[in-house]
């Protein structure tokens, strides 16, 4: 007798920035992929996954499938549902968000000149996707581990005459 819901594993697509529940992406389409699997006593159908309102999909032989979504602009809910033969269900549900807008860099360090030969670099990088920047000087360039509220904090050499630093 069959007395557990399907089991549903639902993967962090590609080009998606995931914390918990949440996931943020710059990419308008996606290609939701995972596996459904029903226990000893179990029994799938043969078209055991939902995904919102949509009808029912097939899964392959090992239980995988694979959902494209189109995402428009802010955040939206995915849900896939797993439905065994008994009825039985499991479900997953993520916020999906599209951030379409670029980040924005702001600079809380001083631009007047100085004596000094080091100086710290800070500031804060907006946006819902940024986890690192990097700072291009003429000497090359460094990542930035940005903070969880995307600041950033770097020392840098300073060399006689006009330095320029640009955090992309």
């Amino acid at each position: 007798v069959d007395t557990r819901p399907p089991a549903l594993t639902v993967n962090v697509p590609d080009g998606v920035l995931a914390k918990g529940a949440e996931w943020w992406t710059a990419q308008s389409s996606l290609l939701v992929r995972g596996t459904v699997t029903d226990g000893p006593d179990g029994q799938l159908p043969a078209k055991p996954i939902t995904f919102g309102s949509n009808e029912p999909q097939a899964v392959d032989a090992a239980g995988g499938f694979e959902l494209p979504v189109t995402l428009s602009s802010g955040r939206q809910e995915l849900l896939v549902r797993a439905s065994d033969s008994v009825g039985l269900s499991t479900s997953v549900a993520r916020g999906l968000s599209l951030d379409a807008a670029a980040p924005s860099i702001e600079f809380s360090t001083s631009s007047e000149a100085t004596e000094l030969d080091r100086l710290r670099l800070q500031g804060r990088v907006t946006d819902m996707l940024s986890k690192t920047a990097k700072l291009v000087r003429a000497a090359g360039s460094d990542d930035l581990a940005l903070d969880t509220n995307g600041g950033f904090s770097v020392e840098v050499a300073l060399q006689p005459g006009l330095n320029e630093f640009v955090v992309e």
